[in-house]
């Protein structure tokens, strides 16, 4: 989730027609050796498929210990319900911030871009930065129906979950990493794509597959994979190729898709090493991600346009604006939203720990 704020938070700083704020060091850096654009592929190519692969672990780790129709009112509550509020109060106002500070710039930014203009009804659009939500409901639906069925995820036959991903992702025109989705009705090879990482969660549950900290040097050949990678999602400008040869998008499938395994199997082994005890900040963080994702566009937006113009450099810019996004964000969580109506929605109920109660 926190990663989340990186990407979006570089959008300002390389050349991009979808987003609304441009700043002078997007168009006279070179895209080579534009680091945000770097950032912004390595963070893309890998986030999403992490987030999928635990949603199915912990759906299936409810699904075994409370049943299905529990899983179903769970997944309601933690993420139909706010994806249900989102659509009249963060997508409204994500979608006014936007166009504002597209008209505010001049910038000319695709239509498919832009939502619906009459900001109650924005997410017929499209759900901005929520598309994932959308898209973890309608997978964790179809999970309950197959599940109710009786499809079983023990046999090792599921590891072929892992090279079936090409298939999606071969149908993608995205750039380094899987499509953004924009619109209300699900994209099939997205859909698909994120359908099989949740589905290898949940066998990942079921098998009781132990994750090692050895796993970490996965880290290492996939971080080697990703530069062919990036070269291959642009294969017109970085290597002279033919874009739509079947070779080439078929390259490009498998160099991505490994990119997206192996970091995942890494950044396990690499959790499982520094995050396997108890901390009460890494809970809390944990909990407050959720918060900070949902907010954080919007702001980020108004963040790049308020410094669009100031006289320091373009680093110091995009530092400021993820510090100052997260210090507001987690200030609103601990005074606004972790012990309200607002906390419970997202992540249940917390409770205050007060002086000489800790212990008992």
């Amino acid at each position: 989730m926190f990663l989340g704020v990186l990407l979006h938070a570089t959008l300002s700083l390389i050349p991009s027609r979808c987003w609304p704020v441009q700043i002078e060091y997007a168009d006279v850096t070179a895209i080579a050796v534009n680091p945000y654009g770097y950032i912004l592929m390595f963070v893309h190519g890998f986030q999403m498929p992490v987030f999928f692969i635990i949603s199915g672990f912990f759906a299936a780790r409810l699904w075994q210990r409370r049943g299905l129709q529990e899983l179903g009112m769970h997944r309601l509550k933690r993420i139909g319900l706010p994806l249900l509020v989102s659509l009249f109060t963060i997508i409204p106002a994500t979608n006014w911030i936007y166009t504002f500070a597209a008209r505010h710039t001049g910038k000319e930014v695709a239509d498919s871009c832009i939502a619906i203009t009459w900001p109650p009804l924005a997410w017929i659009g499209g759900f901005f930065h929520l598309w994932f939500l959308w898209y973890l409901l309608l997978i964790a639906a179809a999970f309950t129906i197959i599940a109710k069925l009786g499809l079983q995820f023990r046999h090792s036959l599921w590891w072929l979950v892992i090279p079936l991903t090409l298939v999606p992702h071969y149908f993608m025109r995205g750039t380094f990493g899987a499509d953004v989705p924009t619109e209300v009705l699900p994209d099939p090879f997205v859909f698909a794509y994120y359908s099989l990482f949740f589905l290898f969660g949940v066998f990942f549950y079921q098998r009781n597959i132990q994750v090692r900290r050895w796993w970490t040097v996965a880290v290492l050949p996939g971080l080697l994979i990703a530069p062919p990678g990036m070269a291959f999602a642009y294969p017109e400008e970085a290597l002279g190729l033919d874009a739509a040869a079947i070779w080439v998008n078929g390259v490009a499938a498998m160099l991505q898709t490994a990119y997206a395994w192996l970091m995942c199997f890494g950044l396990m082994g690499l959790f499982r090493w520094v995050a396997a005890r108890e901390r009460f900040w890494m809970r809390y963080i944990s909990d407050a991600s959720y918060w900070i994702y949902l907010l954080h566009v919007p702001l980020i937006i108004a963040g790049q346009l308020l410094t669009a113009d100031w006289p320091i450099s373009a680093h110091l810019k995009y530092l400021l604006i993820c510090l100052s996004v997260f210090a507001f964000l987690l200030m609103m969580y601990q005074y606004g939203v972790r012990y309200t109506v607002i906390g419970r929605m997202l992540n249940g109920p917390r409770y205050r720990i007060h002086p000489g109660t800790a212990g008992n």
